[in-house]
């Protein structure tokens, strides 16, 4: 086997395997909380809080007929831990 053709096989499954990794990416619950941000970026709100973030990644996750439940909890540890944005805490709770 030719050194080109070996080339051209690991070339094509390392695509296959990226396109993978993008697909399990985007349907990370990370993905989906930033998703729901993007959405409240889009109506211009200038605060973000937490129970309505979480609304609408269950409202995501419902639309992908995902089964995963989250809670304003799960989502602020996201928000935090994961994505490095600070959540402060108002009379209606948390929020961006």
């Amino acid at each position: 086997m030719s050194g080109w053709s070996v080339q051209k096989r690991v070339v094509e499954a390392l695509s296959q395997i990226n396109e993978q990794s993008k697909t399990e990416g985007s349907q990370s619950l990370d993905a989906i909380v930033s998703e729901a941000l993007l959405v409240l970026c889009h109506e211009n709100k200038q605060k973000a809080p937490v129970l309505e973030v979480t609304k609408l990644a269950s409202g995501i996750l419902l639309g992908r007929h995902e089964n995963q439940e989250v809670t304003p909890k799960l989502i602020g540890s996201i928000l935090r831990r994961k994505l490095g944005l600070c959540t402060n805490r108002s009379s209606a709770g948390y929020e961006l």
